[in-house]
């Protein structure tokens, strides 16, 4: 008879017992980046030992075998444990190797055994001696001799220290001295101890505490904290006195220099500092200098506050702060960690917001022929009458004649319809609207009249100008810094003498656009400003520094898009008429047979509306837009679509039959100038970078050259004028060196 005879195979993960730690860690196996992985990596085993440190990374910690040694650490990845330095602990865990780093995580039981034991002694000695895999998850020190430290905090708290036989990273697991505020200074001498892990392809120490790092009794250091202070009334800045761990102090003078058109000093306050008790004599000496000296005793650990000096405000610049002289117990100090006290004590108004023209606006400007008509849309009451409109150009005005006005109820807003005059100049003028009962309205740089539209023209695309600064909140530089306008008035400069029919803007024009009011930074007021310094047309859309804030920032999420609208348009777009329901600035213009579609593009990574905008670089309704609007200018024989980022990968150029995308964001140029549809990035201007792409026109053909720059000099392009151009004689000579390896013949 036959027989079915089934095999049941149960496949189980390894599980290992009493494995020691040393078992777990040593291998003379290499693996990658000088890393030596687990022999046991990917099983289950059970080993034990002694809690060395907790608390890192938000409450992980370390065990050790109890005699210590060499290949004797390891770290858990567990913060359920309720577990405490001299625990004796048994564990149950998967051996993993994260990245190369030897943990213990997926902990299946943590059993404490006994409490209060002993830790083993650790070794002190060099960093090539001690920073390596053999002392991975163990505690050590590193001898104080030649011990110094080379680099202060980087951006994520981290510092360095080296010693004769090399450098090493001293890193925040436990505890982020530069959070604390603790000051570090290149060349202090010290000691420091604490856990040996293994990140970002390196081998770091942990101090476990400020009681992990000593020096030597007369190695102070005298430090003061940065402040940004918007007014003149009187503050403090306190002195700062550091010694790792402990000091005593019977005396202490010194010298302080200060910049007496920006601050004056007023006096000084011992209370909640070191100073309190003893006595103290100050002297002013000169114009920007005190001289003080204390006689008392006291002891302190670590960092304190030695003495607080009270000054008041004159000028808004720098205190420009500096010891000239500073003597604790009769030693000379040799290490000061003074940062910046800035005062911003001028207010800065408020730039041209939008109030009654929404369009054309110098962001969305009209450019137009003589006798040709265009339309003015305006916010105001639906009784206003008497309206008037106007062109102007310094002193020269225009009147314009107002063929027709209209209320739209369903849009609530007005249409005026103007006839472009023949001018004297054909040039790119401010707009003016009055009419009975409102205030009288003018917007830069708005309408530009031409004499025809071209068949052959070029214009320019640029991006990412992040003004004023690159720097951020709350960096006190991101205060005073301009690096950014300067940037961008030399591809302005550029642009003005090449002369094109305008400039295609794809956003990040500011840094954070939620620091419009937040200190009086005026970031976007400072924008537009530079803005009006171009002499052609410029079509802008926004980007995500434009419209996003920053979680780091004061100022509540939803600003940057408020400031957004005030200066760049529309508010209407907080709550849309159901005629017009668009939350977000898309539009579209035509220069002869091109049709140009600025859009709205941002990830909306502060969540604001988050019902409205989602998390997609593009909403539904806007796509659902872009398609009607191709749609409606179908005959067209180019289309040119600019934004400043697809994030969410939503625009097919073949599915949309567009022949260029223009677009930023990655501050680097990308795309193919000869495969069609282009699709095409330019580098920003900022950062040095001062980049711009021509586009070419030629019977609406669309032939984009590579990227230019103005140079760090911007002397690429140059204008000399004979005699000067300053207004003063009717003709001039102008010669203009091209440095570029591009003819530009509308210059």
């Amino acid at each position: 008879m036959k027989k079915n005879i089934l095999i049941i195979f149960i496949l189980y993960t390894t599980v290992l017992f009493s494995v020691s730690i040393y078992d777990i860690q040593y291998t003379t196996n290499p693996g990658g980046n000088g890393t030596y992985p687990s022999p046991y990596a990917g099983q289950i085993v059970t080993t034990g030992g002694i809690v060395g440190g907790t608390d890192f990374n938000n409450g992980r910690f370390f065990i050790t075998s109890s005699w210590g040694g060499d290949w004797q650490g390891i770290y858990v990845y567990d913060n359920n444990q309720n577990v405490a330095v001299g625990d004796s602990v048994i564990i149950e865990a998967e051996v993993y190797e994260y990245w190369g780093f030897t943990e213990l995580s997926n902990l299946i039981s943590c059993e404490i055994i006994s409490s209060g034991n002993s830790l083993p002694a650790y070794l002190v000695t060099s960093i090539s001696n001690a920073i390596n895999e053999v002392r991975e998850s163990t505690r050590v020190g590193i001898s104080p001799y030649d011990l110094s430290i080379t680099q202060t905090y980087d951006e994520w708290g981290q510092w360095k220290v080296a010693d004769g036989s090399g450098e090493c990273t001293i890193s925040t697991g436990f505890m982020n001295m530069q959070e604390m505020g603790i000051p570090l200074v290149v060349g202090y001498p010290l000691y420091i101890g604490g856990f040996v892990t293994y990140f970002w392809e390196e081998f770091q120490l942990n101090p476990i505490s400020l009681y992990s790092i000593s020096t030597a009794p007369e190695n102070h250091i005298i430090s003061i904290q940065e402040q940004l202070l918007f007014s003149p009334e009187e503050f403090e800045i306190p002195i700062y006195h550091t010694v790792f761990n402990n000091g005593q102090v019977q005396s202490y003078q010194f010298e302080l220099q200060y910049n007496s058109e920006v601050v004056e000093y007023v006096g000084y306050e011992t209370l909640g500092t070191l100073s309190v008790n003893g006595t103290i004599e100050i002297e002013q000496v000169g114009n920007g200098t005190i001289s003080l000296s204390y006689n008392g005793d006291f002891s302190f650990e670590n960092m304190e506050i030695l003495l607080k000096l009270n000054f008041s405000g004159l000028e808004t610049g720098s205190a420009d702060l500096e010891f000239s002289e500073f003597v604790i117990n009769d030693n000379s100090v040799e290490y000061f960690s003074i940062e910046d006290i800035i005062l911003q004590l001028e207010t800065i108004p408020i730039g041209d917001t939008l109030t009654v023209i929404q369009r054309p606006i110098m962001n969305i400007p009209q450019i137009t022929i003589p006798n040709e008509e265009f339309n003015i849309v305006c916010l105001a009451d639906e009784s206003t009458t008497g309206w008037t409109a106007e062109l102007i150009h310094y002193n020269k005005l225009i009147p314009l004649n107002i063929s027709n006005t209209f209320y739209d109820p369903d849009l609530e807003r007005w249409i005026l319809t103007v006839t472009a005059p023949i001018p004297d100049i054909y040039e790119l003028y401010d707009l003016i609207i009055s009419a009975n009962g409102i205030i009288t309205d003018k917007t830069r740089n708005a309408v530009h009249l031409i004499p025809e539209r071209k068949t052959n023209y070029s214009f320019i695309h640029i991006t990412d100008s992040h003004l004023p600064t690159h720097i951020f909140y709350p960096d006190p530089a991101s205060l005073t810094d301009s690096t950014e306008v300067e940037d961008l008035r030399q591809v302005i400069n550029d642009i003005n003498l090449i002369n094109p029919e305008f400039v295609l803007f794809t956003g990040d024009i500011v840094n954070e656009g939620e620091m419009e009011e937040f200190e009086n930074r005026r970031v976007y007021t400072k924008a537009q400003k530079l803005l009006e310094e171009l002499k052609v047309p410029f079509y802008l859309t926004s980007g995500n520094h434009d419209l996003g804030g920053w979680i780091s920032s004061p100022p509540s999420q939803g600003t940057a898009r408020h400031n957004w609208w005030n200066f760049f348009g529309w508010n209407w777009l907080q709550d849309p008429p159901p005629a017009d329901p668009y939350y977000t600035q898309n539009y579209s213009f035509d220069y002869g047979p091109v049709h140009f579609i600025g859009m709205e593009a941002y990830l909306n990574y502060d969540s604001y509306m988050f019902n409205i905008y989602g998390d997609e670089s593009f909403t539904d309704l806007q796509m659902q837009w872009l398609e009607d609007d191709l749609s409606m200018a179908s005959a067209s024989e180019s289309q040119v679509l600019f934004y400043h980022y697809d994030f969410s990968e939503q625009i097919d150029l073949d599915e949309l039959e567009i022949e260029m995308v223009l677009w930023g964001h990655i501050h680097s140029n990308s795309g193919n100038i000869n495969t069609t549809p282009y699709n095409l990035a330019t580098a920003a201007t900022c950062d040095g970078n001062r980049a711009y792409r021509i586009i070419n026109v030629i019977n609406g053909t669309l032939e984009p050259t590579n990227t230019i720059y103005a140079g760090w000099d911007g002397e690429e392009l140059s204008a000399t004028f004979s005699p000067d151009n300053n207004g003063l004689v009717d003709s001039v000579f102008c010669y203009i060196e091209n440095s570029q390896n591009l003819s530009f013949s509308e210059a």
